[in-house]
């Protein structure tokens, strides 16, 4: 029978889908292709999560959550994007440089989720696989690229499907905009995925990308998969809750209405955003040219103290004969009405924005950290961090070579352990460099008075 050949889905949920960029401070671009795709994927069914800027430490966390059993028992299928630089040898890289994910192991950990067996488990990699374009020119860069074997292997890990931006040994360019290749993902699933099967809709993926010539000099860039699905994937047959949702550290995003996606036609006319090659990393533009997010619903839409950005729908719209373009009917007189009412509430807001505004009153507090006295400002940096941000903690000191090397042992919310960890690599880095030394780290505070 032909539904043999797809994958059943019978279960509540859709499914899980984690998208991490570790570029999101480096690379602005980035930034649009996270929001492009967690609009797709949310708009398909998924529950998006999504993390940025993550330490090695914080990718092993969401590895953890991810191969626990609990969250995928009423799930059809996963997903995870990654975006990050990359290596030749099949590495990740996290925020600050350092390897920590090989993806055949990601995979392989993530095909060990009992729950998860004959269930599509689907890995997008936006990161590069070596430094050469496709002129075979080195990249200029400081680092040598060590050889290593390139692609990966599916040897006995069933219905995987992993898409590279970019194939072995080569650069993934990014531009302006972002990634071409997560551009053409988001496009492609936004049009086809309610009646063509993934791998279908990564070939048109892959057709798109070799077709576009990219900057001035015309670089053109090649997407890849292995793949070992025994089955469509098509994501229509999925009959539950049609809308997913959008999280990001613990904040729900508002949902996002898959009718109101902005899809134009081919730009292959139109000349290219320059683009800059990575050395080892995943690059991206944006598909916000193909999906812009939406504005949202009337009742919902910020104040003119804070206009909200968009594009808007090309739409074919269809309009009264003349007869009876002067003779208004009691339907629109009632959408006259609920303009008005709405536009009344608009104003009320603005109001209350303003009166906010007024309210709020910026702190900053500055903490100096002097080479002659760095655990008494490592400890005033740590109190007001936990005045600021909550949690507990304290300084370790320990004593290196006749160096003293300072950390903290920290709980708290992860604004304030980032804020930590920066001042330590600070402490480092300026003890190699001097005897005498001093940092300032400030941190500002918003209060509204009543």
């Amino acid at each position: 029978m032909e539904g043999d050949l797809y994958y059943q889905m019978p279960r509540k949920r859709l499914g899980h889908a984690v998208i991490i960029n570790n570029l999101d401070r480096e690379q602005l671009p980035t930034r649009r292709d996270v929001s492009s795709m967690a609009a797709v994927l949310q708009a398909i069914g998924f529950d998006v999560e999504i993390h940025r800027n993550l330490t090695s430490q914080g990718m092993n966390l969401v590895k953890r959550k991810v191969t626990e059993e609990k969250l995928h028992r009423e799930a059809n299928c996963f997903l995870m994007l990654v975006i990050s630089h990359g290596t030749a040898d099949n590495f990740l890289l996290d925020c600050e440089g350092n390897k920590t994910w090989n993806i055949e192991s990601l995979v392989t950990e993530v095909c060990d989720v009992q729950v998860l067996v004959g269930k599509p488990k689907l890995f997008f990699i936006e990161a590069c696989r070596g430094k050469e374009n496709n002129f075979s020119m080195k990249l200029m860069s400081k680092d040598k690229c060590v050889p290593a074997p390139c692609g990966i292997t599916l040897p006995s890990k069933q219905d995987v499907f992993v898409g590279f931006a970019t194939v072995p040994g080569f650069v993934s360019f990014t531009s302006t905009d972002g990634s071409p290749y997560l551009q053409a993902l988001a496009k492609e699933l936004a049009e086809h995925h309610a009646t063509t099967d993934l791998s279908d809709i990564h070939l048109l993926v892959k057709r798109k990308l070799a077709m576009t010539r990219l900057g001035e000099e015309g670089v053109r860039q090649g997407a890849e998969e292995r793949s070992s699905l025994l089955s469509k994937l098509l994501f229509a047959r999925y009959q539950g809750r049609c809308q997913g949702t959008v999280s990001e550290k613990g904040r729900i995003k508002a949902p996002f209405s898959f009718l109101s996606l902005s899809l134009p036609g081919s730009r292959s006319s139109s000349p290219a955003p320059p683009i800059r090659p990575h050395p080892l990393a995943a690059p991206q533009r944006p598909l916000s040219a193909f999906l812009p997010t939406p504005p949202p619903p009337p009742a919902q839409q910020a104040s003119p103290a804070s206009p909200a950005p968009h594009t808007s729908v090309s739409r074919s719209l269809s309009f009264p004969s003349s007869a009876l373009v002067n003779r208004p009917s009691p339907v629109s007189r009632k959408a006259e009405e609920e303009r008005r009412g709405v536009q009344g509430q608009e104003e009320q807001r603005r109001v209350q924005v303003q009166e906010e505004q007024r309210r709020v009153q910026n702190v900053t507090h500055v903490i100096e950290v002097k080479s002659s006295e760095v655990e008494a400002g490592l400890n005033e940096l740590l109190d007001k961090v936990k005045e600021v941000y909550g949690g507990e903690g304290k300084v370790k000191v320990k004593k290196k070579n006749k160096q003293k090397v300072y950390s903290f042992k920290y709980t708290g919310p992860e604004r304030g352990a980032h804020l930590l960890e920066g001042a330590i690599r600070n402490v480092k880095e300026l003890q190699g460099k001097s005897e005498l030394w001093k940092f300032t780290q400030t941190l500002e505070v918003s209060h509204i008075t009543n």
